[in-house]
């Protein structure tokens, strides 16, 4: 405890040093001006010195505290015990790695090793990208089920038939609705459709896509639909995407197979803030289905 009492008392001292060194330096020029009978000008100057002296200072210390510096790294991510457990792998298998003098090894071994220094870059931004079905489902769920999520915002871009409705996509549906049910989670749902199943002499749109939207509608889950010409003046909006609370936004890109090719959860903040404009950009065109099944009974 007394180590780190200590170490908070430096850091202490040390962010203010910036303001006392050139604070002191001030007073004492000042008091020397006043006490010998120095003029206006040496004083006007003097104080300008001090000016000098607190930027240069404050340049000194920003970049010797800056965190990208490599003795800075260790300190900087100290008090996250699992990221410094991870830090000290990646570190020593690096070292083994540099003591290999092989030229075809170290030319692959870098080009590996610059991938993962991309995906890394790619994490500290916020970005987490899946390439593989079984992965991104897992993290899919994962996030539906965390603590203090209530809100979950789905558009879905529908170019086939078969949109979701394979196993994988099923097993996904199903979590949406025991979630539904369960009152665990709200579940929202913009189906963009292709103009060939959804017909613009048609109320509804066509099987099988018709009986999959209205099974989630007798789950419980807010279908809203839209053609996808409607959109011709926004192609911004015809994009597969999730809202997940205000925790993150899931971007799902598919095949012409509507297989899922690449997902991508973003955690930040901002592209929060386009997803819901995107969304509500979307709701202006949407029909809700509730709707369009009363049109069809009349």
């Amino acid at each position: 405890m007394e180590r780190n009492t200590n170490s908070h008392s430096g850091g202490s001292w040390r962010s203010r040093l910036p303001i006392l060194v050139p604070s002191a330096a001030a007073v004492v020029f000042s008091i020397i001006c006043l006490v010998t009978g120095f003029d206006l000008q040496v004083l006007f100057l003097g104080w300008l010195v001090c000016l000098v002296l607190w930027a240069s200072l404050m340049r000194l210390l920003a970049e010797t505290e800056r965190p990208t510096d490599l003795l800075g790294i260790p300190f900087a991510i100290a008090k996250d015990r699992e990221m410094t457990e991870q830090y000290k792998r990646i570190g020593q298998n690096l070292i083994s790695a540099s003591l290999r003098t092989d030229s075809i090894y170290r030319m692959l071994a870098l080009t590996r090793i610059t991938q993962l220094a991309d995906d890394v870059e790619m994490l500290a931004s916020g970005n987490i990208v899946f390439e593989t079905t079984e992965s991104w489902r897992l993290a899919y769920e994962q996030l539906l089920r965390s603590p203090g999520l209530n809100m979950y915002r789905s558009v879905a871009l529908v170019q086939t038939a078969n949109y979701w409705q394979d196993e994988p996509g099923r097993r996904s549906m199903q979590v949406n609705y025991e979630m539904q049910a369960g009152g665990s989670l709200s579940v929202e749902r913009i189906v963009i459709l292709a103009d060939r199943f959804w017909p613009a002499a048609d109320t509804l749109p066509l099987e099988p896509l018709l009986s999959w939207i209205d099974e989630q509608h007798r789950h419980g889950i807010w279908i809203q639909l839209v053609r996808e010409s409607a959109l011709l003046d926004e192609p911004d909006l015809g994009v597969d995407f999730g809202i997940y609370g205000n925790r993150a936004v899931g971007i799902q890109e598919l095949n012409p197979q509507a297989k899922t090719i690449r997902f991508i959860l973003v955690f930040d903040f901002e592209e929060l803030l386009r997803a819901e404009n995107r969304w509500e950009r979307l709701s202006i065109h949407a029909v809700p289905y509730r709707e369009l099944l009363d049109r069809s009974s009349d």
